[in-house]
């Protein structure tokens, strides 16, 4: 049996290459970004590969929130992640120290692909997850990202998987973790148990002495599944669970994910939220209102989110949904969503819409129409001086004057081409 090789060290000490700086670059201007890290564990499989563990403090998390489903979203498209607290809604993740492009992992085919995601379902098929490789958007869920190899965010050749991991052994709402499929020579099934241990990882779960388990170090020649068994914590040997031993002396894999994310059962209706107001495409001025409609056909509407270029602006978690926007929002093109929650957490899909913020916009509903009532009779606001003109020909009676004057304009150019 291959010696175990775990240790825990300062994040500058375990892997250079990777080490985060005292501060980061934040892709929202002015901010930066203070990692958390405490440091790294690294374990070594019998394949000679390793996965680790980064080291965060508690979150004081146990439980997925609410009833509603917990999404698992396996990414092997690529994205771009930014430094920041672990937010797979936003891409930003702890494991990187700046702005990152993730590459897809392309070498695969379709049908390799089916069968990791096969794999990955059946795996998680007794929980309360549901496992897609579309990304879900702002919604909340959980982020494995399947890419080539470990150097794509600056990691040592030879690591197979990573995910955080806290003290305390908490859960890490909104996870990003990592497989490295290149590494396991793109085998399905092995990318599959890697995919479960990281994501467990992020759910709480520790290393167990249970070869059939995918929380397992030992070798085991089958497919491995998440096990109702109460075992010791450990690599190759038996140990306290948790990174100081703070989390029990055993563990028993499927009963602490029942407790903590729940049993598969029917399906929630996800609610239905629309935006009424302002219309896609409208120019609204400073400020301008959003009205949100929002229902739900098995429950009652627990909160709705207001969204402004990808960034949570607002949430109100009772009607009527009305939500005014920052007067110093800039001018130009801005992205508007809005998300409904129901009383089990369930998500909507999120209502989209675009807009233009312009000094000159419409009036706070976003139908550009202003605040005057345009009907000719001098009773503008004020902030038109021609508005508000008294006497001459305005006095006679607005478009009647106005209508007089084109038609002398008309008669004269009529006398000058007879002339000609």
């Amino acid at each position: 049996m291959r010696t175990l090789r775990l240790a825990l060290f300062g994040a500058v000490f375990a892997f250079p290459t990777i080490a985060l700086a005292d501060t980061a670059s934040s892709p929202l201007a002015g901010e930066v970004y203070q990692p958390p890290v405490e440091g790294w564990m690294v374990a070594e499989r019998p394949d000679g590969l390793q996965t680790v563990r980064q080291v965060l403090p508690s979150t004081g998390v146990v439980a997925h929130g609410g009833t509603g489903r917990v999404i698992l979203y396996m990414n092997r498209a690529g994205t771009t992640l930014y430094p920041g607290d672990n937010d797979a809604r936003t891409n930003r993740s702890t494991l990187v120290d700046q702005t990152s492009a993730i590459p897809a992992w392309s070498s695969a085919g379709s049908a390799a692909w089916q069968e990791v995601m096969e794999c990955t379902r059946n795996m998680w098929a007794p929980f309360n997850v549901e496992v897609t490789d579309v990304d879900p958007g702002n919604v909340p869920h959980y982020e494995s990202i399947v890419t080539t190899r470990p150097s794509v965010i600056g990691m040592q050749s030879g690591v197979g998987g990573v995910s955080p991991y806290t003290i305390g052994c908490d859960v890490i709402p909104n996870s990003i973790v990592f497989t490295f499929a290149d590494v396991f020579g793109g085998d399905p099934e092995t990318i599959c148990e890697v995919v479960a241990q990281e994501t467990a990882h992020s759910f709480g779960l520790d290393h167990q002495l249970l070869a059939s388990d995918p929380m397992t170090y030992l070798q085991y020649n089958g497919l491995q599944s998440f096990k109702d068994q109460t075992v010791s914590c450990g690599e190759y040997s038996q140990r306290a669970c948790g990174l100081q031993g703070e989390c029990g002396s055993s563990q028993n894999s499927y009963q602490m994910l029942m407790e903590r994310i729940g049993p598969n059962g029917p399906a929630n209706t996800p609610p239905v939220a629309a935006i009424t107001s302002p219309a896609s495409g409208a120019t609204v001025a400073p400020g301008f209102t959003v009205t949100v409609e929002a229902s739900d056909g098995d429950g009652s509407i627990a909160r709705v989110e207001l969204w402004i270029d990808g960034a949570l602006s607002e949430t109100r978690t009772s009607g009527p949904f009305a939500f005014q926007t920052a007067p110093s929002l800039l001018t130009g093109d801005h992205t508007v969503q809005t998300i409904a929650y129901d009383d089990d957490d369930t998500a909507s899909e999120p209502a989209q819409i675009t807009v233009t913020v312009s000094e000159s916009g419409g009036g706070g509903d976003g139908d550009g129409d202003g605040d005057g009532d345009g009907d000719g009779d001098g009773t503008g606001d004020g902030s038109d001086p021609s508005s508000d003109l008294v006497g001459g020909c305005q006095a006679g009676g607005g478009s009647a004057g106005a209508l007089g004057l084109l038609g002398l304009a008309l008669a004269g150019l009529l006398r000058r081409r007879r002339r000609a």
